[in-house]
């Protein structure tokens, strides 16, 4: 443990005295030179790329389309996915509606896969599986929770390795 004191031009040190305007100017500017490269790196790499998803939809009820639809949507807007072909990406989102028709307006289920397959390889991997049950009014918020779950799904299968280069 460090114990010291400072004034105005010395600090002390376990006894030790520096002289602050002999060696202060080179450590602040060593300082801050480290400063910023550690938020310029950290920016980087929080910045770097997005994952390539695909989405893969079968099934004929209107809100199954309407939600493939609007995942798609989500995704092109989304600032860590990037809406690519089947054949591009590297995660899928695979989902199959189907209109069940309840009275009480909860009308499709969908079952919904993310599978990952690497371009170096013809083995596709299983992620994760959720299955929604969903009315008219409920359709944003199943996007909401499918683009989330996405991107944890992207994060724990993928790690950012697998993301593109902007």
């Amino acid at each position: 443990m460090l114990t010291g004191t400072r004034n105005a031009s010395n600090v002390v040190i376990q006894g030790e005295k520096m002289d602050m305007e002999k060696h202060g100017p080179t450590m602040k500017t060593r300082l801050l030179f480290t400063l910023v490269c550690l938020f310029s790196l950290t920016s980087f790499c929080l910045s770097q790329g997005k994952w390539k998803v695909a989405v893969d939809h079968d099934g004929k009820d209107m809100l199954g389309q309407q939600l493939a639809y609007k995942l798609k949507d989500g995704i092109d807007k989304s600032s860590s996915l990037l809406l690519v072909p089947r054949d591009e990406a590297i995660l899928v989102i695979r989902i199959l509606s189907l209109d069940i028709g309840t009275p009480d307006g909860e009308t499709s289920i969908c079952s919904v896969v993310y599978t990952y397959q690497f371009p170096t390889q013809s083995r596709i991997y299983f992620c994760n599986h959720s299955v929604y049950r969903f009315g008219k009014p409920k359709v944003d918020e199943t996007v909401a929770d499918i683009l989330a779950t996405t991107i944890e799904n992207s994060e724990n299968c993928l790690g950012s390795s697998w993301k593109t280069k902007e």
